[in-house]
């Protein structure tokens, strides 16, 4: 799907209040699954042309969706093009298991060098977060005894 194609179903969807959230959630281990991270993300990004405005307002409507229906996989490619830590860091506090498989694709791959930024970022965000839950617990334990 070229980013012409992506921008047709946008307008569609906007148009005739097709129920994609519905879509989604039945196709949900279909057609919309996204088998492989690494190459999802890449040829996205080449089909999303993330440097045009409408580009952007089209991945936004997108994750906005895919938020709705939980679809993770699609969500964190999309909040990665877009940038969004805020949407990144809330999925992977309660899924680290997500996260430390996002680590590792981002890092492995020379082609998403770019998103390195974003990583240390989110690596800062969740370190505090562990840091904050370890206190916590620690705490609580040391109050018990």
């Amino acid at each position: 799907m070229s980013g012409k194609e992506l921008s047709k179903l946008v307008a569609f969807v906007k148009g005739t209040q097709f129920d994609l959230v519905e879509y989604l959630q039945r196709e949900r281990l279909g057609s919309v699954r996204l088998d492989n991270f690494a190459s999802g993300l890449e040829l996205i990004g080449q089909k999303l042309q993330m440097g045009t405005l409408q580009s952007i307002l089209d991945a936004e409507f997108l994750l906005a969706h895919m938020c709705s229906v939980k679809f993770e996989e699609w969500i964190v490619v999309l909040a990665t093009l877009l940038r969004r830590t805020e949407v990144l860091f809330d999925l992977f506090q309660h899924v680290l298991r997500l996260w430390r498989a996002y680590n590792t694709t981002l890092q492995s791959h020379p082609a998403f060098e770019e998103y390195l930024d974003l990583l240390n970022d989110l690596e800062e965000q969740l370190s505090s977060v562990t840091y904050l839950d370890g206190q916590r617990g620690s705490s609580t334990s040391s109050d018990r005894s």
